[in-house]
């Protein structure tokens, strides 16, 4: 099939509670995002963080589509890179960390802690349907079939289509179902003790997942550096 040809999605977890180099980000993603940062000081971690990692995915799987590309950036959650095999990148950010999807095709992200309040999950059940909270109830571990429901759900909150919804099968097993016949609806989940990720969209059937230190996002950019020096 005509997907399997298609570069596999990447879903990369960091740690941003570090400060980040402001000056090789200046450097690498211009002076606009500073002002943003120091406009938005919650988000700023995260935010230079995200993209500077951004730009060592495209710069090392696609160094010669990158140096074409144009990159749209509204400082939000996504970043929409227009002439790359990944056009579409997904951020969510949660208690000093950050968490990356991308993809050729549209990817949604949700990340999520486990420290939520016992309130909070009542509020969030109650926007459950009677069927997915007696589904979450016969789980044999209910609290995580709550966290991968509230997840999947806020991944599809994002899509704005309510052809595209999450339903229980047969097998009494979670999945998606869309309108489209050609882009089959799928997910996947990526967690740790601490936290949990879904990832959703079309076609979605190989997650590539990592973990990426600051150490290690600053070596590549500056591998990336040392590179366009010497050409």
């Amino acid at each position: 099939m005509y997907y399997s040809k298609l570069a596999a999605p990447i879903l990369l977890v960091a740690d941003c509670t570090q400060a980040p180099p402001l000056d090789l980000a200046e450097e690498v993603l211009g002076s606009e995002i500073l002002v943003y940062a120091r406009q938005h000081p919650s988000q700023a971690h995260a935010l230079i963080w995200s993209r500077l990692i951004i730009t060592t995915i495209l710069s090392h799987y696609f160094p010669d589509e990158f140096e074409k590309a144009v990159i749209e950036d509204e400082f939000e959650d996504s970043v929409s890179c227009k002439g790359l095999p990944f056009k579409y990148a997904k951020i969510g950010a949660t208690k000093g960390r950050v968490a990356i999807a991308m993809s050729t095709l549209p990817v949604f992200l949700s990340f999520k802690t486990y420290d939520t309040t016992n309130s909070m999950k009542e509020l969030v059940r109650m926007r459950f349907s009677v069927i997915f909270n007696d589904w979450i109830d016969r789980q044999e571990n209910p609290e995580l079939a709550f966290y991968h429901l509230w997840a999947l759900t806020d991944c599809l909150s994002q899509r704005g289509n309510p052809t595209v919804r999450a339903v229980i099968g047969d097998d009494d097993q979670l999945s998606v179902r869309g309108s489209s016949v050609m882009l089959r609806e799928t997910f996947k989940f990526w967690s740790s003790s601490e936290w949990i990720c879904a990832v959703q969209g079309p076609a979605l059937t190989t997650l590539l997942t990592a973990i990426r230190t600051p150490e290690d996002t600053i070596r590549l950019l500056r591998d990336i550096q040392s590179e366009k020096a010497g050409k």
